[in-house]
């Protein structure tokens, strides 16, 4: 079941936030949301599992459908932004509005194939492990930041975190995230070396209404540069809340 990590408010319009693998939601926390909105930082590693992205995505929409009839907006980056891929192509009609980040439908051009079995074999590694949250960021957090990151990453399950990163590098929704027509908002750190330009043009490929924002950051653009991020945010809640209109 997903966890939901702040107090939801019946009848409020959601961001619903899904970080990437491994990485604490904590990196949603340095933007603001309008006042009319809740911002709520979701957490799928710390379920019983199965852990691969296509039944977490099931368990998304199954959150949704808890929420009630209010509008959801789903903000998600790298294994996160695959997993709102992922239940935006189960149920579109649930979902009002999309803000992806430094992902893609399929694993095309991700510049660590391998990191699954990488982290299988060097899970219990502090070294590894805090340099592969590092390198998250284009430029290094502050120390106080790391260690955050890593205690949360290192109270993940191993086998969770794993199979996140196997499932993601296996699935392609590139044809069925077709049938999601509402508004997208791609707002991408051009200067991230995993997720490049390449993903960036699959997703417009498959959403072709989706606006795309290029920011100065690498794989973590909502942390790197929340004032960038808020303001490329505002712009999906417009287009959202006129649709229509």
């Amino acid at each position: 079941m997903i966890q939901a990590l702040d107090g939801i408010e019946g009848g409020k319009p959601a961001l619903l936030c899904l970080a990437g693998n491994l990485c604490s939601p904590m990196v949603f926390d340095r933007f603001q949301v309008s006042d009319f909105m809740q911002k709520v930082r979701l957490d799928y590693l710390g379920t019983p599992g199965p852990w691969d992205v296509d039944s977490i995505g099931w368990e998304i929409v199954r959150f949704i459908n808890k929420l009630g009839n209010i509008p959801v907006i789903l903000a998600g980056y790298s294994a996160g932004g695959v997993i709102a891929i992922s239940a935006a192509s189960k149920s579109p009609e649930q979902i009002a509005g999309m803000a992806l980040s430094n992902t893609g439908p399929c694993s095309n051009g991700h510049g660590s194939p391998g990191f699954a079995l990488e982290l299988k074999e060097h899970f219990g590694d502090k070294a590894y492990m805090r340099s592969f949250l590092a390198s998250c960021f284009y430029r290094a957090p502050e120390e106080a930041v790391l260690e955050a990151l890593w205690q949360y990453a290192r109270c993940v399950k191993p086998e969770a975190a794993v199979e996140v990163s196997a499932s993601l590098r296996q699935v392609d929704y590139r044809e069925v995230l077709k049938r999601y027509r509402g508004p997208v908002s791609v707002i991408h750190g051009k200067l991230d070396t995993r997720r490049g330009i390449d993903s960036v043009e699959m997703i417009c490929a498959s959403l072709p209404q989706a606006e795309v924002t290029l920011l100065e950051t690498g794989h973590t653009p909502m942390w790197e540069d929340a004032l960038g991020y808020q303001e490329a945010l505002e712009r999906l809640i417009a287009r959202v809340f006129t649709k229509g209109q």
